[in-house]
């Protein structure tokens, strides 16, 4: 994760500062597990405009994380 972000231009540093999350155990999270076959980071402070300020960052295996979307947005911007 931290390669993708260097990669996107950015850093975990940066990320932190944006969501006003000093230390890594600010952020909510739900471990990997062979049962879920995914992984999940809660985060606060995600939209800075007053909205709902919760966001989720799952990684895992494609078709458990597709399951469990009750929206998506595919590949030619269609919901």
């Amino acid at each position: 994760m931290v390669d993708l972000l260097e990669r996107c231009g950015t850093t975990m540093e940066t990320i932190r500062k944006k969501h006003k999350c000093g230390k890594e155990d600010e952020f909510i999270r739900f471990p990997f597990s062979s049962k879920r076959k995914r992984m999940s980071t809660i985060i606060s402070n995600a939209t800075g405009n007053g909205g709902y300020d919760k966001r989720i960052h799952v990684k895992g295996a494609a078709e458990m994380i597709f399951g469990a979307c009750t929206h998506y947005i595919d590949e030619n911007g269609t919901r």
